[in-house]
């Protein structure tokens, strides 16, 4: 047996226990595979307030079931990388799109957990993330490679090794976006051209050492 299949058992035993043990008269009448059902249809901020209401509801709130799209930019000057870290590790597989978009406090140690956590990630917009270096685009390669979408616009710190990276590990790219990254010359584009083959959509505006030809090859 996997260590998945444990871990949802082991969790399936807990959600148990917690369900007789509660008082409350909705967790006696509906079963918790209706109230998980129910959660799937509610916003990050609905799940959160869910979660404070009971510990069984804390545990169906927040199954990685719930998570499959994340956009915390209404909470991006509360975010810190230990709540993505968290979330991360409760998502696992689920998630499929996150929106950093305006987190500031995001730094690579923690989007490295994210792509350790949730390879099966598709879309990630990381725009105004500025704190953010190449070794995400290193880690999001390595661990990531159904990755599709993809916003880097105003992480001014990334250079053509990201994308060298992103053209190694993330083949399936089809769109990216690196405006205002300014250290972003045409050997990264030409790189990432080569190697994400499938790229539909490449937006580059304030990318100030960008040539035509680099513009021609993507």
């Amino acid at each position: 047996m996997t260590d998945n299949h444990f871990v949802h058992k082991k969790r399936s035993n807990v959600l148990t226990r917690v369900f007789l043990e509660d008082e409350a008269l909705i967790n006696k009448k509906l079963p918790k595979e209706l109230l998980l059902r129910i959660f799937s249809y509610l916003d990050v901020t609905s799940l959160c307030r869910c979660a404070q209401v009971s510990k069984a509801w804390n545990i169906l709130a927040l199954d990685g079931s719930n998570w499959s799209r994340i956009d915390l930019f209404n909470f991006q000057t509360d975010v810190e990388g230990p709540v993505l870290e968290n979330i991360s590790r409760r998502c696992g597989g689920f998630l499929r799109q996150i929106s950093l978009r305006g987190c500031q406090s995001m730094t690579d140690n923690s989007l490295n957990i994210l792509a350790q956590y949730c390879n099966n990630v598709e879309d990630i917009n990381l725009n105004l993330c500025k704190k953010l270096t190449d070794a995400t685009s290193l880690a999001l390669s390595k661990h990531c490679a159904k990755l599709q979408r993809l916003d880097l616009a105003s992480c001014s710190f990334i250079t053509d090794q990201s994308l060298k990276a992103l053209a190694d590990g993330c083949r399936n790219l089809t769109h990216i976006n690196i405006s205002w990254c300014i250290n972003i010359t045409e050997n990264g584009v030409i790189a990432l051209a080569r190697g994400c083959q499938k790229l539909e959509s490449f937006t580059s505006k304030g990318c100030v050492q960008l040539t035509s030809e680099a513009y021609h090859a993507s």
